[in-house]
């Protein structure tokens, strides 16, 4: 994939991504329930999207790179399985501890 490709897609990717729309929905939610002004809710809003640009911009540059994507092909299969069972293990506790709250069992 060349590099500018690699580059759109992992912007795309990360511009994309549901958890994060979640995360900015709920501090806008938050800080719109303070006591700040317009001016400064929206400096706010424009100085963390002007944050979320550069970083999530240099994420994908640093990872549309060549050795970035030759590593990732040698290795994707154990990054993919690590994160795969480090996120089930993660969600099989919560829900774990959501069937002990719900049904009063004391572990």
């Amino acid at each position: 994939m060349p590099i500018d490709a690699a580059y759109r897609r992992g912007l795309l990717v990360v511009l994309t991504n549901p958890k994060a729309a979640l995360m900015w929905a709920a501090i806008s939610m938050f800080l719109g329930s303070s006591q700040l002004g317009l001016l400064e809710f929206l400096a706010i809003g424009v100085g963390a999207s002007m944050s979320a640009v550069v970083v999530y911009g240099a994420y994908a540059l640093l990872f549309s790179t060549g050795v970035a994507l030759r590593g990732y092909r040698r290795f994707f299969r154990m990054v993919d399985g690590t994160f795969g069972i480090v996120f089930g293990a993660l969600g099989g506790r919560l829900l774990w501890d959501g069937v002990k709250h719900l049904t009063g069992l004391r572990a």
